[in-house]
Formats: C-alpha cells, sequence, structure tokens
C-alpha cells in the first residue's frame, strides 16, 4: 500500500483511502471470518502447536510463547526444517506474506495474530527457519497516531474501541467505573497503543491481548494471593532481586500539554528521603486524572 504525498497535504482523506484499502485486504478481518479451533483435544499438555494459513505444521523443532497481564501483544517464536525443494511449505518462509498464525499449548488456543518474522540458517545437520509472529495488536503497537489528535469527553473504553476499530480488534472493558477524560490528546509522532497505555495507566488498569487476538482492558486484583514462592521448598528453583535508587524520585509534577491550560499537579513519595524530581507530561487536562499519571508512574518503577 502507498500513500502519496501531495502539495496542501490531506492527512485525513488519505487515511480514508487507506482505511478502505485496509477493509479490503484487512487480514485480521480474513482470520476471523474463518472457524478457529479452540481446543486440539489428542494434543498432550507440553505440545507446542504452530497453525500457519490454516496448516498444522507438526515438524516444529522447538518453540517460545510470550505472554503477560500486562503487555499489549502475545508473540512466538518457532524453530522448523527447511527445504527449499519443498515448493508447497517454501511459500510459508517467504517474507512479507504476513500469513494467519495461531499457537495452541497444550491443545488450548492461546495466540491469535499473523506471522512477521523470518530467518534461516544452515548447519551441519540441515537448513532451518525461525518464524516469529505476533498477536493482532501488534500492529497497533507500531503504528502511528491518525486523527482525531484530540477528543473531549471520552471513555477508556470508547477511546480504545475507536483506536481499535481499524485493525480490527475488539476492546472488552473490565475495569472500575469508566469515569470520561475531559480532553485526550496525542501527537502524530505518537504510536496508537502507546497513547492507549497511557491513558490506562491515568486509570490504573492494564491492557492485555486475549487469545483471539482482542484486548482486555482490566484491573489488577488485589484480594488474597493465589499462591506462595518460597525459598526450600521443590517448586523454589532459584530466585533474585535488584533495586536502583537513581529511578524512584521524591516529587513528580505532572503537566498538561495546552499551554492555554496551564495545569499541574504534583504527587510525593514520602519513601525518597532525598531531593529527587521529575516531570511529567499528560495526555489530557484534568487535574485529577494528572495526580494520578504521577501516582502511578512512581509506583510503577
Amino acid at each position: 500500500m502507498t500513500i502519496s504525498v501531495k502539495s496542501n497535504y490531506d492527512f485525513s482523506a488519505d487515511m480514508k483511502a487507506a482505511g478502505q484499502e485496509t477493509r479490503d485486504n484487512n487480514l485480521s478481518e480474513r482470520i476471523r471470518a474463518r472457524t478457529v479451533a479452540s481446543y486440539f483435544t489428542a494434543d498432550p499438555a507440553d505440545k507446542f502447536r504452530l497453525v500457519l494459513r490454516g496448516t498444522p505444521i507438526d515438524e516444529v523443532i522447538s518453540g517460545s510463547f510470550f505472554y503477560s497481564i500486562d503487555t499489549a501483544a502475545r508473540g512466538w517464536s518457532a524453530v522448523v526444517p527447511y527445504d527449499p525443494y519443498d515448493t508447497e511449505r517454501a511459500e510459508y518462509f517467504k517474507p512479507r506474506q504476513y500469513h494467519r498464525a495461531e499457537i495452541y499449548l497444550g491443545g488450548k488456543l492461546v495466540c491469535t495474530g499473523l506471522c512477521y518474522g523470518v530467518s534461516g540458517e544452515t548447519k551441519t545437520t540441515g537448513r532451518y527457519a525461525t518464524l516469529t509472529g505476533w498477536s493482532l495488536s501488534a500492529d497497533a503497537i507500531d503504528t502511528s497516531m491518525f486523527p482525531p489528535f484530540e477528543v473531549n469527553d471520552i471513555t477508556l473504553e470508547k477511546r480504545a474501541a475507536a483506536l481499535m476499530q481499524p485493525f480490527g480488534i475488539g476492546v472488552t472493558y473490565e475495569g472500575t467505573k469508566d469515569k470520561p477524560f475531559k480532553r485526550v490528546t496525542a501527537s502524530k509522532n505518537d504510536k496508537v497503543m502507546t497513547h492507549l497505555l497511557k491513558l490506562a495507566k491515568q486509570r490504573k488498569l492494564l491492557v492485555m491481548s486475549d487469545e483471539q487476538g482482542d484486548l482486555v482492558i482490566h484491573k489488577v486484583a488485589t484480594g488474597s494471593p493465589i499462591a506462595t514462592i518460597e525459598e526450600g521448598t521443590d517448586t523454589f528453583k532459584e530466585g533474585g532481586f535488584k533495586f536502583d535508587g537513581r529511578k524512584m524520585f521524591g516529587s513528580y509534577t505532572c503537566y498538561s500539554k495546552s499551554p492555554k491550560r496551564n495545569k499541574s499537579a504534583t504527587a510525593f513519595d514520602d519513601g525518597v528521603p532525598v531531593s529527587r524530581h521529575t516531570a511529567i507530561n499528560s495526555s489530557e487536562s484534568d487535574d485529577e486524572d494528572m495526580a494520578s499519571t504521577d501516582v502511578t508512574s512512581g509506583a510503577s518503577i
């Protein structure tokens, strides 16, 4: 897809045209248009299964799956034998194909997305290709912001839904009461997901990707621990910790991005007894939300 640059450049017009082309060729829509199995019931518990373009790749030599509750995308990599004379399978190893991909662990679907990376190597034991992929939200992580760059009186759920719509990604909101932001702003250089994560951080919420490639906005549970890791037990193998006082500050001042509003808010951390101060820019200009940004930033370091 090519977006031409012309005089009197109308960004919104080109985005509309690009959006139409995306809707015509949207890989995520094509993924969802077919039935994706949720389980392979015969798979053992430690089975890593890769499915490309609806075809199981049974000859995977090794595979890895990456996922956490605060990561907006799930990822994977798989090493498979590569035979350049196998014309049917060679199609899978061509770059820039963006093949649809699903990953199953123990027969259960854990990732729906695309295959983005292909690399190859030759060893004495043969030729191998390493395939890497991510859930559908990876495109929102890499893509720059599009209009509107400023929105008033919008909730986090509605902002997320509007941002994910061009990618064909659904949004499930499982957070607390979704209070509207008085004002949300973004720059042309911001990435779509980075902008969304900043807003979620102000609400002390996390954004994660589910097994279908959609987004889930949720709040971390604060109840009783679900498990205990205790040194000296069979389940404990090794551990460690690291603390860096240079990443902590005694005060955090958050400034609005709008010079006309000229608003700011400051939060303090009594646990830092030395004179250390940092400034943060907020993507929206409500006093309460800016204060929340400061506290969240300090607590997350």
